[in-house]
């Protein structure tokens, strides 16, 4: 692999931008296993969502003791984590709590005062008869009416999930059984929406949940069940559509997120910055010509021709960017491209074959490997840059060249069979060889893997989700 080492400051795609802090994340997480089994996911569909969410509300008022709209803010306070809700029980007690989630012990509900026959409610300071009142859990009472354009401007402004008390100070948060049987009685529309974002808040609070981002939208979610808090999973959902569980982008592993964050970043700018931009021969940095003669002056105060060719002798250090990006993103793209077209390939074959076809399971580890190929690129890209390469990590650098050289040479092999599939008249012969190249290529991401994690990343604080077997559906 070439030298690499981006260019000044001024560059666009500077030291700065794509530094440390951002390619490898917080040196006290965990690291993932790279050849981990996958995770235990469970797919929500619109029809079991109300009973998934109500097992957990059932699980808290059991243990806790309490009424359901009290399960359901201390879940949403604890992002519906039962574990860690139950591990603080222990730990603080249930007063605690309680209190840090915002939630009265006790429960009021009902009308206002039962001594005096009206009130001065202290929001519009309108008398009104205390059956038009409602006081709620914390002890608070105003009237209805009140009550009623607060909650419908909490529910417009998507805060249904996180309506306290409209007294002043009040940390406590409203009963969602006071606000429904309020909004029921005088707004059934903002009844139903305020239902709807409560079941919601099952996905959308809940750090084991997301939507699938398939579109359009199959309406699904995804719960990761493992324990592990990084979540750092490539799922698919029951509607075939696959992703990052962390970033909801596409499976981009072996790069982390932020890898192929700034990777996409640089990709989509990459195209102009090659057209436009010139490396100074003096200091590097790139200069950009919008009109004009060809005699240009850097800030650096070097003037030189645009595209001279007259300083082949000093690439200089944006060049050496240059070259590098080019170099690692041409091969990402045809590997992408590649892939894709398997895909294609595979869909226009799926209605001829079964599901545990061998030749389905070839074009699986065909697209399946390609995708973890593409990925290696930036991944090394951004790993072995100039500061890292002393001997021993221009070694590794060499060794995790000699892997993707590998994993390529037999993925070209099995592509080559596919494309003569259906030319041959040994069809036995053939399945052997798609079994057998299969299970070589797919020990061959797994020690693409291994080797990331194992000899690359064992000393960095760089995560990584593991290696799955997820199966590429047709399109």
């Amino acid at each position: 692999m070439a030298d690499y080492q981006s260019s000044d400051e001024d560059s666009q795609y500077s030291d700065q931008e794509y530094s440390d802090d951002y390619l490898f994340e917080e040196p006290d997480s965990k690291l993932v296993s790279a050849t981990a089994k996958g995770p235990t996911i469970k797919v929500i569909t619109r029809d079991t969502l109300s009973t998934a969410q109500d097992e957990d509300l059932s699980t808290i008022m059991d243990l806790l003791l309490v009424e359901k709209h009290q399960a359901r803010r201390l879940l949403i306070f604890h992002r519906w984590d039962k574990e860690e809700l139950a591990r603080t029980f222990v730990e603080k007690g249930k007063a605690s709590l309680l209190a840090e989630a915002g939630v009265s012990e006790k429960v009021h509900g009902d009308s206002g005062s039962s001594v005096a026959s009206s009130m001065t409610c202290e929001i519009c300071f309108e008398v009104v008869p205390c059956s038009e009142t409602t006081r709620m859990d914390c002890g608070h009472c105003f009237c209805n009416d009140c009550w009623t354009r607060y909650f419908i401007v909490n529910i417009n402004e998507g805060q249904s999930k996180h309506i306290k008390c409209m007294a002043p100070g009040c940390k406590y948060y409203c009963n969602e059984d006071v606000v429904r049987r309020i909004l029921r009685e005088e707004n059934c529309d903002m009844a139903e929406k305020f239902e709807r974002f409560l079941l919601e808040s099952y996905i959308e609070d809940n750090r084991r949940a997301k939507w699938c981002p398939s579109t359009p939208h199959c309406g699904n979610a995804i719960c990761v069940e493992d324990d592990d808090v990084l979540l750092l999973y490539e799922v698919e959902c029951s509607c075939g559509f696959q992703f990052c569980f962390k970033c909801l982008s596409e499976p981009h592993s072996p790069c982390s997120c932020l890898m192929r964050e700034r990777w996409a970043e640089k990709s989509n700018g990459a195209g102009w910055l090659n057209h436009n931009t010139e490396p100074c021969p003096k200091c590097d940095r790139l200069v950009y010509k919008s009109e004009g003669c060809k005699s240009v002056i850097c800030i650096c105060g070097r003037a030189f021709r645009w595209r001279a060719g007259g300083r082949k002798e000093k690439a200089g250090d944006a060049n050496r960017d240059k070259s590098q990006f080019t170099r690692y993103h041409k091969a990402h793209m045809n590997s992408l491209l590649k892939g894709s077209r398997f895909t294609e390939a595979m869909g226009n074959m799926a209605p001829y074959l079964g599901d545990n076809c061998w030749v389905n399971e070839g074009y699986f580890t065909l697209v399946r490997s390609w995708r973890v190929l593409s990925y290696s690129y930036p991944f090394a890209f951004y790993l072995f840059n100039e500061e890292r390469l002393d001997m021993e990590t221009r070694i590794k650098c060499n060794l995790f060249e000699y892997h993707l050289k590998q994993l390529k040479k037999n993925l070209k092999k099995l592509s080559k069979i596919f494309k003569e599939l259906f030319k041959s008249d040994e069809v036995s012969d053939i399945k052997m060889q798609v079994i057998n190249l299969s299970a070589v290529i797919d020990k061959f991401c797994e020690y693409v893997y291994e080797f990331i994690q194992e000899d690359l990343l064992r000393s960095l604080p760089h995560r990584i989700a593991p290696y799955q077997l997820l199966k590429p559906r047709p399109q």
